[in-house]
């Protein structure tokens, strides 16, 4: 592998990352707002075998609740620690989008695409707040290369 030629991404990759957990460092133990409170109460209630509030939160999105409540499971009530899940999953979903450039357009596609992701200042915010776009973009972005790499190579 030359190393030379993976660089950039990697370049790309670390100072985002790096950004994204200073962002949830600062604001590791800030209080949550509006869906983030309701998100929590549900995931800890989750967590702790009461399982969904009867009534309540069939309209949210129910696997980030249960990513939340297997993170509480996982690594206790911090918030902090779920933001940092956040930024490692925000940097994972740029590698995502640079493999699909890479797919679709060649290496500068993909440099471009990942880059562009990467340090967008809204997606950036995502990242470290508790709503469940960080998620849910990965899982999206993971589904979409896998569906193009199964295309690419049939069996």
């Amino acid at each position: 592998m030359n190393v030379r030629r993976f660089f950039p991404l990697w370049s790309v990759l670390v100072l985002s990352l790096l950004l994204k957990l200073i962002l949830a460092v600062w604001v590791w133990d800030m209080d949550c707002t509006h869906d983030e409170c309701f998100y929590l109460q549900m995931a800890s209630a989750l967590a702790d075998g009461q399982g969904y509030p009867a009534g309540r939160g069939y309209f949210w999105p129910p696997g980030y609740v249960a990513f939340l409540a297997a993170h509480i499971h996982l690594f206790g009530d911090t918030p902090g620690t779920v933001r940092i899940t956040q930024a490692l999953l925000s940097t994972l979903s740029a590698w995502f989008l640079f493999r699909l450039g890479l797919i679709s357009g060649g290496r500068r596609v993909g440099l471009w695409a990942c880059s562009l992701f990467a340090f967008y200042p809204t997606l950036v915010f995502f990242a470290h707040t508790l709503w469940s776009e960080t998620l849910f973009l990965t899982l999206l972005l993971a589904a979409v290369w896998l569906i193009e790499m199964a295309r690419q190579h049939p069996k």
